[in-house]
């Protein structure tokens, strides 16, 4: 007999978005925090509000879309890590984009061992220009790296750790899976 899985929180931030689920979730999004620069080594952390200050620059230099949120949830939470954590994507992951077959193609993997990612995962029902969605995300973490929507393919992301995902707005239920 196999054991149930675990079951993966849905919240709905359809108004008030990414800062909103953080700012409903402070210690969650702290231990997040704590979970994924615990993963670098001990002499690296007194530099993290350096590699905030970094980030920052960089985003806002950068025209990021989602400095105004990442400034919400950083000044909310009063912790370093919010900046570096959120540009994590462009700092700690291998990423290509490119074509094949006329169809678009987005790969990338997470080349930073950032444990907790699975364990504080969440399900957030959002709203954008296009309409409704669920993304795969964290309390604290703006943008969407993957996400789903009525009428498209739920997700099926093989790794170890797995929940099961409810069906929401007309999607069908699916599993989630992730390293931790």
């Amino acid at each position: 007999m196999s054991a149930a899985l675990p079951s993966i929180p849905l919240v709905d931030v359809r108004h008030g978005g990414p800062p909103r689920h953080a700012l409903e979730n402070p210690v969650k999004a702290r231990a997040l925090r704590d979970s994924c620069l615990g993963s670098l080594p001990r002499a690296a952390h007194p530099l993290v509000p350096s590699f905030d200050r970094i980030s920052q620059r960089w985003l806002a230099r950068s025209r990021s879309p989602y400095v105004e949120e990442i400034a919400t949830i950083a000044a909310a939470l009063d912790i370093s890590g919010v900046w570096l954590l959120n540009a994590s994507m462009q700092w700690g992951c291998t990423s290509r984009a490119s074509a094949h077959d006329g169809v678009p193609w987005l790969m990338r993997t997470l080349d930073w061992p950032f444990r907790g990612l699975g364990h504080h995962t969440e399900l957030a029902h959002m709203s954008g220009p296009s309409g409704d969605f669920v993304s795969v995300t964290w309390p604290g973490y703006v943008g969407v790296l993957t996400a789903l929507a009525p009428a498209a393919s739920p997700p099926r992301l093989t790794r170890r750790r797995c929940g099961v995902v409810p069906p929401i707005a007309g999607c069908g239920p699916a599993t989630l899976c992730s390293t931790r």
